[in-house]
This record gives structure tokens, C-alpha cells and sequence, in this order.
């Protein structure tokens, strides 16, 4: 049974109970809550020769479920993970300009908000303290930003004062989806009786699809010296950009976890794990990086 707790503790983040006939399944559901860390950047060349890059980072909370089912030497794991909040990045900035005839102001702000979702369906053979695993993944990453700019103009060179604004507010959704098939391999070392250290490392070779929606809504003004209007004109934009072609990516990711088995059916664990994946389309090379720290239980 020693050699079979091992085994099974390494495989992602399963762990092991004791079962009386070799013949049965076994059912080990799970839980767990971390913090996980989101890289999103992409980097192109443009005409001139310069580098653009981008770069967007989150941090979030987490909540994971999962179960996994064994059978002799073969145990099949399903995992759920998403995000609990939608961490937000935003800034702003504000300037003024006078001159002879006339000033200028503007202010402008954006938000954007973050989410994530993960599924992963594993099928894996023990032997040994050691385990080797495939399975189907599939990821959604999900970016919405607000854009808000104003900005006036005031006229002093006629007879009269004339002033001109112009606002817009801008709402864009950009939604990143990843499905493929990964294999990896599995090893767990024994601490004591109740204590391993599992680890584990595979490669995934994913699909990406891209898909963007925006909608633009502006509006312009031209004001008296009373600031009546006296002209204006306004318009909604509105895009859809849902068939962007499909391309392909992989990348590697890794996991070690420790885990302490109570005298009861339960168990605890402590897992930090990191993925890194790459995709190139149309010379932009875009890179997916998040790790998560996460504390769990097995029922």
C-alpha cells in the first residue's frame, strides 16, 4: 500500500486512500483556495524596425475542484479551477494648455478587468512511485476594458467665444481560449510515514482561438459664449471580430506539491505549480505565464 500511496500522491494533485479490495474504485474528491499570479505579452516588429510589446499581469484569488477516480493502477482526475474576483488594472490622466487665442483640456481614464478558467482531464498509469499521465486541458482567459476620453477646446479669436468638446467612451471585450492534449510524467518521494513530495512535468500542445467585440460611442459639441449648444454630432461604433483564424501553441508546465496524510480518510496539501505557453501568429509572438500557490484538502 506504501508503494501505491506514492504513486497516486504524484499525480497532480491526488492523493491516496487506502481501499480494501483491489477490485473496487475508489473516489478521492478535493478542494482547494490559493493565489495565482496571470502573465499575458506579446511582442511584434513594426515597419520601423521598433519593438512593440505589451504586457499584462493580475493577481488573483483562486478556488479549485476536482475528483479523482482509481482502479488498480490507473486513476482518472478531472480539475476545475477559476478565478473568485476580477482584479482590475486602470489609470488616468488629466493635462491643460492655454495659449494666445484659445486653451485645451483633456482627461482620459481606462479600466480593465481579468478572469480565467481552467478544465483538465487527466488519464494516468502507476508504477512504482512513479506515474505517467495524457489528458485533454481547455483554458479561457477573458480581458474587458473601459476607455473614457474628453476633451475641450476654447476659441478666443472671433468676435465671440466659441468652445468645442469631444467625449467617448470605448467598452472592448477580448476573449483568449486554449484547448490541446498534454502528457507528462509523475514521481512522489517519501518524507515519513505520513508525509511525500510529489512532482510532476508535462507538455501540452494547444489550439488558440481569439475572439474581440468593442463598441464605441462618441459624441461632439460646439458651445456659444453661454454654452449653449449650437452644433453637435454624436454616433455609436460597434465591432465584432469573432472568426480571427485559429492557431496553434505549447508550452510546458510544472507542479510540486507536498502532502501530510491525517489517521483519517483525509488528506492536506500544499501545491505550487507553473504553466508557460507560447503561441506566434502572423509574427506576433504571444506568451501565457501564471503559477499558483494553492492549499487543498482530500476527502
Amino acid at each position: 500500500m506504501e508503494i501505491r500511496k506514492l504513486w497516486i500522491g504524484c499525480a497532480l494533485t491526488m492523493s491516496y486512500q487506502v481501499m480494501a479490495d483491489d477490485s473496487n474504485f475508489t473516489f478521492i474528491p478535493r478542494a482547494e483556495i490559493g493565489l495565482q499570479n496571470y502573465e499575458y505579452s506579446f511582442e511584434r516588429e513594426e515597419e520601423s524596425g521598433n519593438i512593440e510589446k505589451d504586457v499584462r499581469s493580475y493577481r488573483s484569488d483562486v478556488v479549485g475542484f476536482g475528483n479523482t477516480i482509481v482502479y488498480k493502477s490507473f486513476y482518472l482526475d478531472t480539475d476545475i479551477k477559476t478565478v473568485l474576483n476580477k482584479p482590475s488594472n486602470s489609470d488616468y490622466s488629466s493635462g491643460f494648455d492655454s495659449y494666445e487665442n484659445g486653451y485645451e483640456s483633456f482627461y482620459d481614464s481606462w479600466d480593465e478587468t481579468f478572469s480565467r478558467h481552467d478544465l483538465a482531464i487527466t488519464l494516468g498509469w502507476g508504477f512504482g512511485a512513479s506515474s505517467i499521465f495524457t489528458g485533454f486541458k481547455y483554458g479561457e482567459t477573458e480581458f474587458e476594458r473601459s476607455y473614457l476620453y474628453n476633451n475641450e477646446e476654447g476659441d478666443y479669436s472671433g468676435d465671440t467665444i466659441e468652445t468645442f468638446t469631444y467625449s467617448s467612451i470605448s467598452n472592448s471585450k477580448e476573449k483568449l481560449k486554449t484547448t490541446g492534449i498534454f502528457i507528462g510524467f509523475a514521481h512522489s518521494i517519501s518524507l515519513a510515514e505520513f508525509d511525500s513530495i510529489s512532482l510532476s512535468l508535462a507538455y501540452s500542445k494547444l489550439n488558440v482561438d481569439w475572439s474581440y467585440a468593442s463598441t464605441d460611442e462618441y459624441r461632439i459639441e460646439a458651445l456659444d459664449e453661454n454654452f449653449d449648444i449650437i452644433d453637435f454630432d454624436e454616433g455609436i461604433d460597434k465591432l465584432n471580430w469573432n472568426d480571427f483564424p485559429s492557431y496553434d501553441g505549447d508550452g510546458f508546465s510544472f507542479s510540486a506539491k507536498w502532502t501530510h496524510y491525517l489517521e483519517s480518510a483525509y488528506s492536506i496539501f500544499v501545491k505550487f505549480d507553473t504553466q508557460k505557453y507560447k503561441y506566434t501568429v502572423y509574427g506576433i509572438e504571444e506568451l501565457e505565464l501564471y503559477s499558483r500557490l494553492s492549499f487543498g484538502v482530500n476527502f
